[in-house]
């Protein structure tokens, strides 16, 4: 899915109960669909650099660039066991993401036009 990016988070670490450090950072994208929306729906993305593909493109990632995202939704419930209450947790993450600019550099490019 081809997306631009609106806002992009500071990287974020944390710590897991053996002590490893995760690190993960947050953008905002909005589907290509919504570009010309009055009101676009976004998304809250979960990008982890600590997957290679991942890495590559957040060292370069830049506000308002476009990039193509395969994405993954996951959603978890979780009961509290003081209050029995039920809570549902949703989140967005990429499996891969790459610019598109450098994906397709004839659309980038119009100089390798024929014409």
């Amino acid at each position: 899915m081809n997306c631009k990016v609106t806002k992009i988070y500071p990287l974020t670490e944390r710590k897991a109960k053996d002590w490893r450090v995760f690190k993960s950072q947050q953008v905002i994208i909005m589907p290509e669909s919504e570009f010309e929306s009055e009101f676009p729906s976004t998304i809250l993305l979960t990008l982890n650099p600590e997957f290679e593909k991942h890495e590559k493109v957040l060292n370069k990632i830049t506000q308002d660039s476009v990039y193509e995202f395969w994405l993954n939704f996951r959603t978890r419930e979780w009961t509290n066991p003081e209050t029995n209450q039920t809570s549902v947790f949703f989140e967005a993450s990429a499996r891969k993401a790459a610019d598109v600019a450098l994906a397709n550099p004839s659309k980038a490019d119009d100089s390798s036009l024929p014409f």
